[in-house]
């Protein structure tokens, strides 16, 4: 009896440290952005700024700096940093794409776009589109996932 007690115990523990999570809930493990480069390339000297962002400008992921060349037909993709660890998929909702550049003098860069979330339980959400931004229109911020 006292064994069945602590099998039933050990049993107990165990289930209420596993945290439960619907298919909804999910843990992100990373965040990626892929750029394709179409007509125009961004310069090597251009400044990048991507991130994801909540519905109110919170900011869950991000990644900046120049990255070098992206010449016409390349594809370059940038991890993202998250700002937090184990963020919930449901702050995915109504969440934002931002892509900004700062070049040095002029920068016209066309490309597609493809954010790649993964999960810690190695499923996957993609959201894609196409972009296009130069000194005069530098930046964009559009919703990715509903």
């Amino acid at each position: 009896m006292k064994r069945l007690t602590l099998l039933l115990l050990a049993a107990f523990l165990v289930m209420a440290a596993t945290p439960l999570r619907s298919n909804a809930q999910r843990s992100i493990k990373t965040i990626s952005v892929t750029f394709n480069t179409t007509s125009d390339d961004k310069d090597h000297d251009t400044y990048l700024r991507c991130q994801i962002l909540t519905p109110d400008d919170h900011w869950l992921a991000s990644n900046e700096g120049q990255f070098g060349h992206f010449p016409d037909g390349g594809t370059y993709t940038l991890f993202l940093n998250m700002g937090a660890p184990d963020y919930s998929s449901s702050l995915l909702s109504q969440s934002r794409l931002y892509v900004g550049i700062w070049p040095n003098g002029n920068d016209t860069w066309n490309f597609r776009w493809q954010v790649t979330v993964t999960y810690w339980d190695g499923s996957q959400s993609t959201s894609s589109g196409t972009g296009g931004l130069d000194q005069d229109d530098n930046a964009f911020k559009l919703v990715i996932f509903n």
